[in-house]
């Protein structure tokens, strides 16, 4: 036992003197998957290892960490992609699911020109031309046009993949396997675990256009934009993505259908509501404190915002809350013109994760975003999810089939719906109890998430060049299932 002390000892002071040399880089424009890698670089310092983080936002840390610590920004894109590619996510909700498969794309690419173009993407190469990194951690949700970052890597060092949105429909070209369209639901759309013989064929037909647009629209746009960044001719992007060491998904069994997942593919769904502190805002405590009959957090995430929304479904939604006992904290923008009761605290930006820690919350409002959801599974509070895009309609019917949460409708917004749901929420105790196991599923682990993520890294490190996933991925859907050989079989036996 004292050796094995000594030991861990030892590991400990090991590796705050020779900790590894780690780039980390966000190339999605998301302030919320920001948020969410943002708990693992702190954590890879607080190991003593050093990180230069190329991110969309400075991420500033605590003074103990800043020596190992250097942090890159593309600070104005998020403002460009308002600007320029009509960033109303409230609007989106309108577009049907097969414009969205589109759409998705057609934001990689946006996304592609503006990391080829910005001055931080330059600095990058530049820095990995010069500074030998012991690995590389790097978002590969949607832009491709970063892989190329890795063809003037020094020493060629191994790569992990983040992907903070979840089990995207090509996460398959990353660990290879099947998309398994017969299980999981396709993202866009209001779908809980496929059943019947049109839901299995509606999200089949999905999964193959998403497919193809990412292979024959995305792609080839994202390497001529590659090419461009290189100054040459680099191998195809498919390649670079199938040499990812490891892949972390923001995806856990307890509340997504369970899909077979071979060593390159890593759950860490709940890395950052793991971190949750102690709420330091004494007036958000207090408030909280004095809340007798309980209280509801409203928070539409990084990307919905409420000032946004048309006034007249806002002023609903006011109304209604004046009506109930419980206290309400309301992440709502300052100009949004509309007269609030005493009941209900406003503010600007809320610590979402720590506040759901609170034993007063009784309920969140939210926009049923993956990491929102998360956090309220995590701290076991039950949820209204009022979708807009993306993943938030297939997360809110899988929360709903659980009986954790109720689904509303934005476009059904009215006096009865909003008391409906605030009613059923508060003091139907099914949704608290159904919630409650469920966050103890999905909570209860051999290792903590963020405490895996760190042991990844550090264990890939350890391992360079070693091919830690399945052949195959680097196979064809035809070839994995050998149909190419079926096929090669039947023309033998057609008569000459």
């Amino acid at each position: 036992m004292k050796y094995l002390l000594f030991l861990l000892i030892l590991t400990s002071i090991a590796t705050k003197l020779f900790g590894l040399s780690i780039l980390l880089v966000e190339t999605i424009f998301s302030t919320s998957h920001h948020i969410w890698i943002s708990d693992l670089v702190k954590e890879l310092l607080r190991k003593g290892h050093h990180v230069h983080f190329t991110s969309i936002h400075t991420l500033k840390v605590d003074d103990s960490l800043a020596q190992n610590y250097t942090n890159k920004g593309f600070d104005d894109v998020m403002h460009e992609l308002i600007i320029d590619h009509e960033y109303v996510p409230t609007t989106w909700r309108t577009y049907n699911f097969l414009y969205m498969i589109y759409f998705t794309h057609k934001l990689s690419n946006f996304m592609c020109e503006k990391i080829i173009s910005h001055p931080t993407t330059k600095d990058t190469i530049e820095l990995v031309k010069i500074k030998k990194f012991d690995i590389i951690v790097q978002d590969v949700t949607l832009p491709t046009c970063f892989y190329g970052l890795w063809e003037f890597a020094e020493g060629n060092p191994p790569v992990i993949g983040y992907v903070p949105f979840g089990n995207v429909p090509w996460l398959k070209d990353y660990i290879g396997g099947s998309s398994y369209p017969a299980i999981r639901p396709y993202i866009h759309m209001y779908m809980g675990i496929p059943v019947t013989i049109w839901d299995r064929t509606l999200n089949f037909i999905c999964y193959v256009l998403d497919d193809l647009f990412r292979h024959y629209y995305m792609m080839p746009i994202n390497q001529k934009l590659t090419n461009i960044l290189a100054g040459k001719e680099l191998r195809p992007l498919t390649e670079y993505e199938r040499n990812i060491s490891i892949v972390f998904i923001n995806t856990h069994y307890s509340f997504e259908p369970a899909i077979p997942l071979p060593p390159n593919a890593i759950e860490i769904a709940g890395i950052h509501a793991q971190t949750a502190q102690p709420i330091r805002d004494k007036m958000i405590c207090k408030f909280l404190d004095d809340a007798e009959d309980g209280a509801i957090i409203i928070s539409m995430g990084t990307n919905v915002a409420w000032n946004r929304m048309e006034l007249d479904k806002v002023k609903i939604v006011a109304a209604v809350l004046s009506k109930f006992k419980q206290r309400i904290i309301w992440k709502l923008a300052e100009d949004v013109d509309v007269q609030l009761s005493k009941n209900i605290l406003a503010l600007k930006w809320i610590p979402q994760n720590d506040i759901l820690t609170h034993k007063n919350v009784k309920a969140i409002w939210t926009h049923a975003g993956l990491l929102s959801t998360h956090e309220a599974i995590w701290h076991g509070v039950p949820m209204i999810g009022m979708p807009f895009f993306m993943d938030q309609n297939s997360n809110i019917k899988m929360l709903v089939d659980k009986r954790v949460a109720i689904y509303l409708n934005y476009e059904e917004i009215s006096m009865d719906t909003v008391e409906q749901a605030l009613t059923e929420i508060i003091y139907n105790p099914i949704y608290s109890q159904n919630m409650k196991k469920l966050s103890r599923e999905f909570r209860d682990r051999p290792i903590p998430p963020l405490d895996l993520a760190v042991w990844y890294v550090e264990y890939v490190s350890r391992h360079p060049g070693k091919d830690f996933g399945s052949p195959g991925r680097f196979l064809t859907h035809m070839e994995q299932n050998l149909y190419d050989r079926i096929a090669d079989q039947l023309e033998g036996l057609n008569p000459v």
